[in-house]
């Protein structure tokens, strides 16, 4: 079981012509909040009316914020800028803090008095709650097929399904919003995703939108396979210049950023993406940024999902939403993938056959770079035959 979220501190954070960004006030105030105020106000933010940035500070502190300006005459800059922000333990659900803190944003931009009441008392009721709520009460769940291997036989086969409870963590429609985007190389992230690699998109002010498709690429290596919920993507969402000794120190995140310095950044990423879509490949993944026959062919699958009674109606005959549709679909194919690892590792030989590639819905002839990689990854031990040889598809 996951742990719970918890509320770690409120802040508020404006804007000095003279000192820049400033951090006007937490609470409690003896938590350190390491470069709260660029990650409230990501860099040229000033020219948007409102933005919510989502933002890792440390291990166990990610952030939201709501940021707003507006036009004023006697202000620096003829305008003033502010962002109101909460800190948890964990990316998840932080999206559920947006009304309240655009409410609050408002307040503190039009007044400068020193009134900071609501903001504790949201605190303290939030730490009030944890300890009774479930915070996955209320959020968006899909039911996913988790395959059960017969193991006496020579090749993995499907013996049966369980149904399983895959608990929604980010905002909906954003992967919907992703696979628009992306199209047929939305197969092309997955990849990315499941091999644990390090992404990159760059954008510019508003974050929020970015930071959403963060979310949902993380989304795309969800999976339900107890003995591999470690390998799941976690979100670093806008990072910026100060996160740069955090990363190259970490070989495993999805992020975007404002500042086009990381595209120089090489050893930074494995895959930056541009405004227009654009992938510039890092060191030794090139191969996996090629669409393959597999890859249209896992994406014709995935446009049919909707419309499959097999991938959208539950147990209570209730219709999933487009978004739901494509969250099973990415799930379910992960699951085939790693509950066939969990197979193989378990055979007195530990190889990977042919055969067990058809059999999880992958290409023995196309997605030789992908099984390589993923035995590299999660499965260094494995033998994997040569599939140069097999005519199958």
């Amino acid at each position: 079981m996951e742990a719970k979220t918890e509320v770690v501190a409120v802040f508020v954070v404006d804007f000095d012509a003279l000192k820049g960004n400033s951090l006007r006030w937490q609470y409690p105030n003896d938590v350190e909040l390491p470069f709260v105020e660029f990650k409230a106000m990501p860099s040229g933010s000033h020219s948007v009316l409102e933005d919510f940035p989502y933002g890792f500070l440390a291990e166990g502190m990610y952030m939201v914020s709501c940021f707003k300006t507006i036009k004023d005459a006697q202000a620096a800059r003829g305008l003033r800028a502010c962002s109101v922000g909460v800190v948890c333990t964990s990316p998840d659900f932080l999206h559920r803090h947006r009304s309240f803190l655009r409410d609050q944003c408002q307040k503190h931009l039009v007044t400068d008095d020193d009134d900071y009441s609501e903001l504790k008392q949201y605190f303290e009721d939030q730490k009030a709650a944890e300890a009774t709520n479930d915070q996955a009460a209320g959020a968006r769940v899909v039911e996913v097929r988790s395959p059960v291997w017969n193991l006496d036989r020579s090749v993995v086969r499907e013996a049966e399904h369980s149904n399983q409870i895959l608990v929604l963590r980010h905002e909906e429609g954003s992967l919907s919003e992703l696979v628009r985007r992306f199209g047929r190389r939305i197969m092309i992230l997955w990849k990315l995703v499941l091999l644990q690699k390090r992404v990159m998109f760059l954008t510019s002010p508003p974050v929020d939108p970015q930071c959403q498709q963060v979310y949902a690429c993380c989304a795309l290596g969800s999976h339900t396979i107890a003995s591999f919920a470690h390998t799941q993507a976690r979100p670093f969402l806008y990072a910026n210049l100060s996160d740069i000794p955090w990363m190259s120190t970490h070989s495993n995140y999805i992020c975007c950023v404002t500042e086009t310095v990381f595209e120089l950044k090489t050893s930074l990423f494995d895959a930056f993406v541009f405004p227009d879509d654009k992938m510039l490949p890092g060191a030794n993944v090139g191969s996996l940024l090629k669409l393959t026959a597999a890859d249209k062919d896992r994406y014709k699958r995935l446009m049919l999902s909707p419309s499959d009674p097999h991938i959208s109606v539950n147990s209570e005959k209730q219709f999933y939403s487009q978004e739901d549709c494509y969250i099973r679909f990415f799930a379910e194919m992960n699951n085939r993938i790693f509950a066939a690892l969990e197979a193989a590792s378990a055979r007195p030989d530990r190889r990977i056959t042919k055969e067990d590639v058809i059999a999880v819905g992958l290409s023995p002839q196309d997605d030789g770079p992908l099984l390589v990689e993923l035995s590299t990854t999660y499965c260094p031990d494995l033998e994997i035959d040569d599939m140069a040889s097999c005519s199958c598809a």
